[in-house]
């Protein structure tokens, strides 16, 4: 009797395990933290994978803050965060937070994956995201479904206009230089050569690998209410290259950095100068499997793909040159200049080129 009693008293008194009184503690407020969430709330979760896959995941990490976009009564409809950068989505396919969000480390949010969290995978109660972050994800959410036709919830907030946004108002394509509630410095943007732009202040831009050209020398102010309707967003370097064309203004003359590939379905090209008509270009012909001289005015539906290092450039040129594709005399001065100037030995080059077109590197990116 006396020992029945002592093992009653010692499994009352007894000590559980800390991590089984977190673990209990957690599934007993996983249901609340679930009925607390709200889209535009992040929250601490388990990964939604699998236990196999799961326990090959660093403990550490199995544990991680996402991003409530939608809730039904089963899930939440969520996007993944991390500390680190996502190397393989573009700029708009994902969102840094703002320094005063409420994590303590750099946050990076993954915008294209949706992720779906169940009740019991939740570890924290959520926590509200700052207004203008939640407009920042809206507008790159916007972009995803209307780049990649992936569809996801959107948040209830409007769009966060900010400078480097590719805008439609009235059918008419603008570059977003700088934005104040009320007033709009804009940048005109057209697909198509024109003959006005002769005039310095013009120059060739690339967004999103996409072709514009672009009248810097010129910005426009828009005042009042105006229906802005979101076309693209102009990545960090796209940004630094439009500031020095407006700072430069009229005094930048109109030219284009050589090397460029660019392709329209199955139309490649690489942009070599300017002429007064247009553009010099190499153009791949697919069926011949050969290089051929063009002038291309229309960039229209045209997509950056990769650009060709100047040595390579310069061995592509010598290589066409041994083939008549290509004579020295016409060749823009600024194009020799980029190549390395008057002084060149072309000779040389040619003999070294030989007639080895395809130098490895342009093929891959132009076939």
């Amino acid at each position: 009797m006396i020992k029945e009693i002592w093992t009653w008293l010692h499994r009352l008194f007894q000590r559980k395990p800390l991590q089984k009184i977190a673990e209990t503690s957690i599934a007993n407020h996983s249901q609340t933290w679930f009925d607390q969430c709200r889209p535009g709330d992040l929250v601490w979760a388990r990964m939604p994978l699998p236990e196999e896959e799961l326990a090959k995941v660093e403990p550490a990490h199995q544990i991680r803050p996402y991003l409530i976009l939608a809730k039904t009564e089963t899930g939440l409809t969520a996007k993944a965060c991390s500390s680190s950068p996502y190397s393989g989505l573009r700029e708009y396919q994902t969102v840094t937070l703002a320094k005063d969000h409420p994590l303590t480390k750099q946050t990076y949010i993954d915008l294209k994956h949706n992720v779906m969290l169940t009740a019991e995978r939740l570890q924290s109660k959520p926590i509200p995201v700052e207004w203008l972050d939640l407009r920042r994800i809206q507008k790159h959410l916007v972009l995803i479904s209307q780049l990649d036709h992936i569809y996801h919830p959107y948040l209830s907030v409007g769009l966060l206009w900010e400078k480097g946004d590719i805008l439609e108002i009235d059918h008419t394509l603008w570059y977003m230089q700088e934005f104040i509630p009320g007033r709009l410095r804009l940048i005109r943007l057209y697909h198509q050569y024109r003959a006005y732009m002769e005039d310095a202040g013009w120059n060739l831009f690339f967004c999103g690998h996409r072709g514009y050209f672009a009248d810097f020398a010129h910005p426009v102010v828009f005042q009042g209410k105006t229906r802005l309707e979101l076309v693209q967003r102009a990545t960090d370097h796209e940004i630094a290259y439009v500031d020095y064309c407006v700072k430069q203004g009229k005094a930048l003359p109109f030219k284009w950095v050589p090397g460029y590939i660019v392709k329209r379905e199955d139309e490649t090209y690489i942009v070599l100068s300017r002429l007064e008509r247009g553009w010099f270009c190499l153009e791949w012909h697919r069926g011949r499997k050969q290089w051929r001289t063009r002038c291309v005015r229309d960039f229209n539906g045209m997509e950056c793909v990769g650009k060709v290092r100047r040595l390579k450039l310069r061995s592509l040129i010598a290589s066409l040159m041994n083939l008549g594709i290509l004579l020295l005399e016409e060749l823009d001065p600024d194009l020799i200049d980029y190549l390395g100037g008057q002084e060149l030995d072309w000779e040389t080059l040619k003999r070294e080129a030989g007639t080895q077109v395809l130098i490895k590197g342009i093929n891959r990116a132009a076939a």
